[in-house]
């Protein structure tokens, strides 16, 4: 329950002990036959009674037409008697209504102190005045005297308690609420008093002085309620700016709920989204006891909220425990660890479709009507709004970044040659764009899959997947995802397998290119994660790119090697022309890569020594027979003929696209340092 300030403490103390030596002072005069316990009984009952109906001019504040028995208390009872008279009614006022009992201590003191001072004016100027002046004027003149002192004295305490409770601040608004509110008890009292004086005087005015009050009254109530809906409707006002001022929920609930703090009185206040298919209530904003608390989800069945959404209808409970039981509704608990006494809960709809809930709570009975959930229903509907923009928002960055992760994705895939490399490249950039635990890839090997990496910490022991499992064979007919979850309703094998690897979720998606099997793309998670349907899209799509640059790795490796096939028989056929031994080509590639990586070479320049160990020779195979056989030495003419072998090596090689980092390697294969090589 919301604490109460120290100062609104020491205000109600001090009250207290002023308005006791009253209420002393009455209990004597009663005793005693100072006053007649026949008019403090009716005057007490019909304090009570008319007390039942105030008029709330603040959250906090309310004026009463039991003024008529207070001040005529005032008029008809000694001071002592006439505070017990007003105590006594606003107390059963107070415990019938619930409220809390500082409350019913703080409210009985006040109204007696007020009364009792006001009974004791109208005692002191009737005294003076009834010697200078008419009986009746003197009379008249007490009163108005008396209402002044009980007016002055309500609102000086009202003013105190509200700024003890930091609810009240010296401004132009809070000077024309005292000033509206000072004018209509004026009103109020003065025609209360003169006809109570009146009467007095003469009995018969009763009979249009009833019909006067209630008249007063409604009008009274009429004024105060449209002054109410129009501070209503600028919060509404304020709300909508509020709304449109930000694109960050919290900021935009956090003004929402300041604006509906001006209008209502609030002790919690929340704001919740409905995740039907999960039946979860996620709260994005919670306030309570002065202080935000962190989001965070509940079930939604049996709560006001999803009973508010299902009947897309806002919900008022005047007083929870008896509003509960006659609206038919289910027990609840308080979801914080205050203790509502009333409360409103209203939809949030978009579309005309109810997505949300928005409530409002008070520890005070009573403390809405329809007009606030009026207020409330349409401060959910900007709430909604608020929801819908922000979600937009988030959607359309989401998707930028999600364009420009796919963008760098297919450049840094494009960048790798071979099949390994690029594999890993793939699995990592899907678990840091899915923000999964780890990413693993199985390649199409004919009726398995073989696996090829996985980002995780733990190598894995299962190196190969039957087509045939359950599994993989739903996927691979599917040709969509398959999500598998460590819960009931999965099968027990899955659930297994998940566990021994630590992870609670993962998602199974093929990869495709042209309707042709590439692989599996393994995703996983740690906790539990239901795949949304943004997040097939974007495994699709990933799934999409990652499929269709293997199979080009993999088409560019069948081209390589057909290449490299024709190349190497020419290669073999110079081999056996030139007498060298079979394997001398690759025993000078060997070498050469072994030197590559001493001096530290990079992958691509690795690959190119290597062609050009194995193709250097290549240019011989337009050099006569007789040539490559001759034993003695070599004319001038035959050594020019010899000597263009690398320029025929590199012309052949540089038809080649993926060769071409090899051409000038094959060219220079001759040279030397000292300038004696050839052919340049």
């Amino acid at each position: 329950m919301k604490p109460v300030p120290r100062t609104a403490v020491v205000l109600v103390g001090v009250t207290v002990v002023l308005a006791l030596p009253y209420l002393v002072v009455g209990a004597f005069d009663v005793v005693d036959a100072r006053a007649r316990v026949e008019i403090v009984v009716v005057l007490l009952g019909l304090a009570f009674l008319l007390s039942l109906r105030p008029i709330r001019v603040q959250p906090n504040t309310e004026l009463s037409p039991s003024d008529v028995a207070v001040l005529a208390s005032v008029v008809f009872l000694t001071p002592g008697a006439a505070a017990l008279v007003a105590a006594g009614g606003r107390c059963l006022a107070d415990l019938v209504g619930r409220k809390r009992p500082i409350q019913v201590v703080r409210n009985a003191a006040a109204v007696a102190l007020a009364t009792g001072a006001a009974a004791s004016v109208y005692r002191l100027v009737i005294g003076d005045a009834a010697a200078a002046a008419d009986p009746a004027a003197a009379t008249i003149l007490a009163g108005v005297a008396a209402v002044l002192a009980l007016v002055g004295m309500d609102i000086t305490q009202i003013v105190a308690l509200q700024r003890a409770l930091g609810s009240f601040a010296f401004d132009s608004t809070a000077r024309q609420w005292v000033s509206r509110t000072v004018r209509a008890q004026l009103l109020w009292s003065l025609v209360a008093i003169i006809t109570v004086e009146v009467v007095l005087i003469e009995p018969w005015f009763l009979v249009p002085g009833i019909p006067l009050f209630v008249l007063g009254y409604m009008e009274i109530r009429a004024r105060f309620a449209a002054e109410r809906r129009a501070r209503l409707l600028a919060a509404l006002v304020d709300v909508s700016h509020a709304v449109a001022m930000s694109l960050d929920p919290v900021t935009v609930f956090r003004d929402v709920f300041a604006q509906v703090r001006k209008a209502l009185d609030v002790d919690a206040f929340y704001v919740a989204i409905a995740d039907q298919p999960r039946g979860m209530l996620s709260f994005r904003y919670l306030y309570e006891n002065g202080h935000e608390i962190e989001p965070e989800e509940s079930p939604i069945e049996g709560t006001l909220a999803g009973i508010c959404i299902a009947r897309d209808a806002p919900i008022l409970l005047r007083d929870v425990d008896r509003d509960r039981t006659r609206l038919g509704l289910p027990e609840r608990s308080a979801w914080g660890t205050l203790v509502e006494r009333s409360l409103m809960v209203a939809p949030l709809r978009l579309q005309g479709r109810p997505i949300g809930a928005i409530s409002v709570q008070s520890v005070r009975a009573n403390a809405y009507d329809g007009g606030d959930l009026e207020l409330l229903a349409a401060i959910g509907n900007e709430a909604a709004t608020a929801i819908e923009r922000a979600d937009l928002y988030a959607r359309t960055t989401a998707l930028s970044r999600r364009l420009f992760d796919l963008h760098r994705l297919g450049v840094e895939l494009a960048e790798h040659k071979e099949l390994a490399s690029l594999v890993k490249a793939f699995a990592t950039s899907v678990q840091r764009v899915m923000g999964a635990s780890a990413a693993a890839i199985y390649l199409d090997a004919g009726d398995r899959l073989e696996f090829s990496f996985t980002t995780g910490n733990d190598t894995t022991d299962i190196l190969t997947l039957p087509k045939s499992s359950p599994a993989i064979a739903r996927l691979v007919d599917s040709a969509e995802g398959v999500e598998l979850h460590d819960r009931d309703g999965e099968s027990e094998q899955a659930r297994q397998m998940l566990r021994r690897f630590g992870h609670r979720s993962v998602f199974l998606q093929p990869l495709r290119a042209a309707d042709r099997l590439v692989g599996v793309l393994f995703v996983t998670w740690r906790e539990a994660h239901p795949v949304a349907a943004e997040e097939r899209e974007l495994l699709g799509v990933l799934a999409g790119i990652g499929a269709a640059q293997i199979r080009s790795s993999e088409l560019y490796r069948e081209l390589e090697d057909a290449y490299l096939s024709t190349v190497s028989t020419l290669t073999a056929t110079i081999q056996a022309r030139d007498q060298y031994r079979e394997d001398h080509q690759r025993r000078v590639a060997a070498d050469a890569v072994a030197l590559g990586q001493r001096l530290e070479f990079g992958e691509e320049e690795l690959r190119d020594l290597r062609y050009a160990s194995l193709f250097h020779s290549i240019g011989k195979i337009a050099v006569p027979a007789g040539l490559l056989a001759k034993r003695g030495p070599l004319t001038r003419e035959e050594r020019a003929v010899v000597e263009e072998h690398p320029i025929l090596g590199a012309r052949i090689l540089e038809s080649i696209a993926f060769l071409q980092g090899v051409v000038p390697i094959v060219r220079a294969a001759n040279e030397r340092y000292d300038g004696t090589g050839y052919p340049d």
